[in-house]
């Protein structure tokens, strides 16, 4: 099972889903990146997670290959990015006056 948080900003509202399982993938018999959710029997091939991240600077979504982490942002190149189910109490890239905290009415499990 996976668990997953709505983030929202306590100035601006800015709302971030986060899951904390990332998006697990295996590669087919053709090379193709293949992503197995729960509770997807495939699951078992998986041999990599492309896990979502944000920059704490541009506000960039992004994913963040297990197979190949990388530390900088894809937009400005700033090295001040998280994983998005890690944003409770992070400064808000949108407005940059709030912080996120986790909604306690959002919880979610796949």
């Amino acid at each position: 099972m996976a668990e997953g948080i709505t983030f929202v900003c306590d100035q601006c509202g800015r709302q971030i889903e986060a899951w904390e399982d990332g998006n697990p993938y295996f590669i087919d018999s053709q090379g193709t990146k293949r992503y197995a959710y729960h509770p997807n029997r495939e699951r078992d091939r998986c041999s990599g997670n492309d896990v979502p991240h944000i920059c704490l600077t541009c506000a960039a979504l992004f994913m963040v290959d297990s197979g190949g982490p990388q530390g900088r942002c894809n937009e400005c190149k700033s090295s001040h990015i998280i994983d998005t189910f890690s944003l409770g109490g992070q400064r808000c890239p949108f407005c940059k006056i709030g912080a996120f905290e986790p909604n306690s009415n959002s919880r979610m499990v796949s």
